[in-house]
């Protein structure tokens, strides 16, 4: 059974396989701090790993798990909380 993840914070998020940053969270709220990216509006997001542990450099040790975007294919890694899986 697939089960979908709320992507519910922009931070260390990256692109697996381009290693580049992104924005996933679907909020659309006035003052721009949430708004994902424009080829991933709209997207729901499929959990593809366990959560892991990964350091970020100069910012510690943080859990994540990769997900994969509906309307891309892209895997991306995102901060891991499991109140966000649906």
């Amino acid at each position: 059974m697939d089960l979908n993840y709320r992507v519910y914070d922009n931070s260390f998020i990256i692109n697996i396989n381009t290693g580049a940053s992104a924005l996933l969270v679907q909020d659309h709220d006035d003052c721009l701090l949430y708004r994902p990216d424009a080829q991933e509006d709209g997207s729901t997001f499929t959990i593809c790993s366990n959560p892991y542990e990964e350091y970020v450099d100069k910012w510690g040790w943080y859990k994540f798990i990769n997900v994969k975007s509906s309307k891309t294919g892209y895997i991306y890694r995102v901060l891991f909380n499991e109140s966000a899986i649906l």
